[in-house]
Formats: C-alpha cells, structure tokens, sequence
C-alpha cells in the first residue's frame, strides 16, 4: 500500500460536518485513525501523501470505515518552512522507530522461548501478544522513508506474521488436546 512520497499530502475537513451525532463522530474519528490521519487543527485532519495509488482509493477506503461522503478531501503542499518538521511532529516518528525495535525484538524472544512453555501457556501468549501486534500493525501510520525506519517497521511486520503463523498453529494444536 505504501508509495514513494512525494512531498504531497492529504487533508480531511470536518468541521463542517454535525458533532451531535457521537456515534458518527467515533465512526469518523477511527476512519481517520486507520487511516494515518493526525489533527492539526479543529476538523483539519492530514497525513502524508504515500499510500495507495492515488487519494480515491484511500476515500473509499475512509468512507467504507465510516467517514462521513460530506467530508472535504485535497491533496497539497503544506507551505511553510518549518512543514516537514512541524508535521512529523504529529505522528512522533522517533517513537515509532523506537517501537518497533522494541515490540520487533519481545515478539522474537517469544517465538525462541514458547517452545519451552507449556501449551496452554503458549495459546493464552500468543493471543494477547498476537493481538496487540496485530493492532499495531493495522493502525501503523505507514509513513514515508524520509520519516521512519522502514527496515525497522518492515522487520517489525514480517515479526508480526511470524507471530500470527505461530500463534494459530499453537491454538490447531492446543484445540486439538482439549478436544481429544
């Protein structure tokens, strides 16, 4: 889903839109979570210009998870000299470096050690470790290169996967055990 960044990015207006509505607005509110986007101010949402093949796809996308078809989308130039600096800002980059070494590097040291833990003890471990990863994954911004260690967060999601193959193959065979 992620291309080269052009240095373009995408804005979502909402201030327009009724805030009576809870319901709609949580809707909206977790539309543009998963899909990268960060307040900059009231009802101005953005997030670089990077996934996708163009912004249509991701407006479906958004609209699908619940944004509102009355929202504003446009893509643009933030003109400013401090943009990229003030932007990243947003998303915290250095934490997200930083996440994924260390949830990368707590998921490895559980595929080495399940083995040695009992299988009822693996299935509950990899449920709540899987689940959490899996999140992560799902609400990954999937910022450009020029703003994150992509060798990182690549390591990070095939950890992920690894994670998720182990897990259900450790829930095969514990279901199988109970069940006999």
């Amino acid at each position: 889903r992620i291309r080269p960044w052009t240095g373009h990015f995408l804005f979502v207006c909402t201030g327009h839109l009724p805030a009576s509505d809870r319901t709609a607005v949580l809707l909206r509110e977790k539309s543009l979570l998963l899909g990268g986007f960060k307040p900059l101010r009231d009802g101005l949402y953005v997030r670089p210009d990077n996934i996708d093949a163009d912004a249509s796809t991701l407006g479906k996308r958004l609209h699908d998870n619940g944004l509102e078809r009355d929202a504003i989308m446009t893509t643009g130039h933030w003109i400013n000299t401090h943009a990229d600096s003030t932007l990243q800002a947003l998303w915290k980059p250095d934490r997200l470096n930083a996440g994924y070494l260390r949830d990368t590097e707590a998921l490895a040291a559980w595929l080495h050690h399940h083995v040695n833990s009992p299988i009822d003890q693996a299935a509950h471990d990899s449920w709540f470790l899987g689940a959490r990863a899996i999140r992560s994954v799902v609400y990954d911004p999937l910022l450009p290169s020029e703003w994150i260690d992509t060798t990182s967060r690549h390591a990070f999601f095939e950890t992920v996967k690894a994670v998720d193959d182990t897990g259900r193959a450790i829930w095969l065979r514990y279901l199988a055990q109970v069940s006999a």
